[in-house]
């Protein structure tokens, strides 16, 4: 096909208003009856071409800017939908302040990663986008660690397993130059990924504070390490981690499971337990002459361990044992015993 000249293009144009209508209005009555008009080779040509319309749409100088605009709505409207699709999903909601413990062992940040993707594809792609690095930097970084590997007559050592927050075991940042690369594509996929969990995760937690399952996770890790609480404010209002008193109420929550846990497991006769003394000295008051204190605590702990290679009712005759057993303080005369 011969390319279109001035002349011809307005001869188009006079023949679109000799058929009393508009280029516009052409294309929408097409695209309205696509399924009809589908099988005519020109209309085929149109179909084919839409991306390509598009993007001249938005590399033309006079429809840029009103085209950007278009684009940004549409995109806004898109996300705004998707956003609204994962609020709606079940597994997006975690009712902290009843958590058990096995609801939260089940909690799986690669779970998460592809219920988003499914659900939100085209706001999940948008991120990998933005935080992708991009392909000159990565370059510029390979060969940075390519001339450092020949200034230090270093090589590429093993691959180290990748966990799924892209973590190398016995990683350092010393050790990236060592490192496979093939191994470091993994590496920032999965961390990119990760990344990824947590964006949209603060994004439709602020939608719906009941959308927290990443914000339970972190909130019971900083529990679990002590964190200031003024910290744990910031992150809250960051939208990362649940608040204080939630925090405190799942961890009320998984208190009590746990109790509810230890309780049926010995009553199974399938752990065995250890005890230990612990001497604590707590410098909390002063001693007087009326008032004598001591500052040392006597207590014992214990710890549970599954035995695991016993099975239900191996130790069904304990009971029977400890009562016949002369260390038994209560212990009562047994059936064929003297």
């Amino acid at each position: 096909m011969a390319p279109l000249s001035l002349a011809g293009c307005l001869g188009i144009l006079d023949a679109v208003a000799t058929a009393n209508t508009t280029i516009p209005d052409f294309l929408r009555f097409v695209l309205a009856h696509a399924s009809t008009l589908k099988y005519d080779v020109r209309v085929q040509t149109i179909l084919a071409a839409s991306d390509e319309i598009l993007g001249v749409f938005l590399s033309a100088e006079e429809t840029r800017d009103r085209t950007r605009q278009w684009v940004g709505h549409i995109a806004a409207e898109t996300f705004t939908e998707e956003l609204e699709i994962l609020t709606h999903q079940p597994t997006a909601k975690f009712n902290a302040s009843h958590a058990v413990i096995k609801e939260l062992e089940e909690i799986d940040i690669e779970d998460m990663a592809r219920d988003m993707e499914s659900s939100a594809p085209i706001l999940w792609a948008t991120f990998n986008g933005l935080l992708s690095v991009p392909s000159d930097i990565l370059e510029l970084q390979a060969r940075k660690r390519a001339e450092y590997r020949t200034r230090k007559g270093r090589t590429v050592g093993a691959a180290a397993p990748v966990a799924a927050d892209g973590i190398v075991d016995g990683e350092d940042e010393a050790a990236e130059a060592e490192t496979s690369e093939d191994v470091l594509v993994q590496q920032r996929k999965a961390r990119v990924r990760m990344k990824q969990v947590v964006c949209l995760s603060i994004l439709i937690n602020n939608r719906n504070t009941h959308c927290n399952v990443l914000q339970t996770l972190v909130g019971v890790f900083l529990h679990a390490c002590n964190t200031p609480e003024s910290v744990v404010n910031f992150l809250s209002h960051a939208g990362i981690s649940n608040a204080p008193s939630t925090i405190n109420s799942c961890v009320s929550s998984l208190s009590d499971d746990s109790t509810t846990v230890i309780h049926t497991s010995t009553t199974d006769c399938e752990n065995a337990y250890t005890y230990d003394n612990v001497d604590i000295d707590l410098k909390h008051s002063t001693s007087t002459a009326d008032q004598p204190t001591t500052t040392l605590i006597h207590m014992t702990s214990r710890m549970t361990f599954r035995l695991r290679h016993l099975q239900p009712g191996d130790l069904s005759c304990s009971a029977e044992l400890w009562r016949c057993s002369d260390a038994n303080p209560h212990r009562r005369p047994c059936q064929g015993k003297p």
